[in-house]
């Protein structure tokens, strides 16, 4: 008898879209964990790196908490890796918003570009694609009937 999958990425993504998803998620990871150390200790330095306002000290406390965050995230990005295909599926979707609204903002961030914010514009554009394509992948597959055993 011939069976539809579910129409989600989580439903029934392919075990290949799972593994690059699960990659795309730990170099994420591996990004922010190292991204976040600078962050905290040198939050001045970052904010004068990307072009805002590095004398404010709310700007620094600011950049501080950032770190904090991308901290912890990166955490759970890491063990989300490593879960469930629904669980990495599900991480893909939202971690695909949260990376492509971060980027947008990145460009709409006051003052010209500078070095490192074209690196963080760049890095941010590349891993929302890369969540993008997953997803896309992911649904195509999903989509296609299949006959089960």
């Amino acid at each position: 008898m011939a069976q539809t999958q579910g129409s989600t990425p989580e439903a029934a993504a392919p075990s290949g879209a799972v593994r690059f998803a699960s990659l795309v998620i730990r170099v994420n990871a591996v990004l922010f964990a190292a991204s976040a150390p600078v962050l905290l200790l040198a939050p001045g330095s970052m904010a004068a790196w990307l072009n805002i306002d590095s004398a404010s000290a709310d700007v620094r406390w600011a950049v501080q908490v950032i770190g904090a965050c991308l901290l912890g995230l990166a955490g759970q990005l890491w063990i989300v890796s490593k879960c469930a295909a629904q669980v990495v599926m599900t991480a893909t979707a939202v971690t695909f918003t949260a990376e492509t609204v971060t980027t947008l903002l990145t460009a709409l961030t006051p003052g010209s570009f500078t070095p490192m914010r074209w690196f963080f514009f760049g890095q941010g554009a590349v891993s929302a694609l890369a969540y993008g394509c997953v997803l896309l992948w992911a649904r195509q597959k999903s989509a296609a009937p299949h006959v089960a055993a």
